[in-house]
């Protein structure tokens, strides 16, 4: 009896040691099953790496042929071009980009379409994080722009108050059409999305406000933290949403989301 006594409570004991080891595993002491875990992926790849070494080539080529691509911008002027490049600048303009998506996010909120709100809400989200960050780069790096310097592409004043590097036009532009081609599931949106930065990014040479190489940065720039941001959003935060509530001085409003899934489980 003593050594069955001692067995169960051997045994007893390895239980009790396998049940407080397996409980943090999963909910209610459970195991959690390996498909119910949510992958999660680095926020710089290597292959981010590859293209950002890549990006940051291509801007330093086109740099080094800065002033070959004004001239020849410039010396291909008609009254089509401008036309072409007056047309094409609000798409890259955050003051008509931000309330663009702003209706779009009303528009949503007030059908109850909540799938297109979160989606105006994300890119709304992944557009103004990509001019923020263009707006600190731009400070930092402190470049004259062609028209204030047309004989020195390379003076770099930080925190001089010059903003040339990059173009927020192209930011904004290369982001708003990456977030378009990220949230839709039609095949044809890439293929106008991008094609339109690309004509913003034209007109900012065209109008001598930018050097050719602060639009290829731009468009790196833009594509890049729009995509990484679009991925961090749906990966963490599925059930992102906007409230709002009166209060009696205005009115409140706040960011909130739910982590797990759609139908509420945290």
């Amino acid at each position: 009896m003593r050594r069955r006594d001692r067995a169960v409570g051997r045994h007893g004991w390895i239980r009790v040691a396998t049940c407080c080891l397996l409980l943090p595993l999963g909910p209610r002491g459970s195991i959690a099953s390996p498909r119910s875990a949510t992958p999660t992926s680095p926020l710089v790849s290597g292959r981010d790496l590859w293209l950002g070494l890549g990006a940051a080539g291509a801007t330093v080529f086109v740099a080094a042929n800065d002033r070959w691509f004004r001239d020849r911008v410039l010396s291909s002027d008609s009254p089509e071009a401008r036309g072409l490049a007056r047309g094409a600048q609000p798409f890259g303009n955050a003051t008509v980009v931000a309330p663009a998506l702003l209706l779009l996010y009303g528009t949503a909120r007030l059908s109850h379409r909540d799938s297109l709100e979160r989606t105006a809400l994300r890119m709304g989200i992944s557009v103004g994080v990509a001019g923020g960050v263009a707006l600190l780069v731009k400070e930092i790096v402190g470049r004259a722009r062609p028209s204030e310097r047309p004989a020195d592409p390379y003076e770099f004043r930080p925190f001089s108050g010059h903003q040339s590097f990059p173009s927020g036009h192209a930011v904004v532009a290369f982001a708003t059409a990456t977030a378009l081609a990220s949230e839709s599931r039609s095949r044809w949106v890439p293929w106008v999305a991008y094609p339109v930065a690309t004509v913003v990014g034209w007109s900012r040479v065209h109008d001598d406000v930018h050097w050719a190489s602060d639009v290829v940065a731009g468009a790196a720039l833009g594509v890049f933290v729009s995509a990484r941001t679009e991925g961090f959003l749906r990966q963490r935060f599925p059930a992102l949403g906007l409230s709002m509530e009166p209060r009696t001085t205005g009115w409140r409003v706040a960011i909130e989301w739910r982590r797990g899934s759609l139908s509420g489980e945290e």
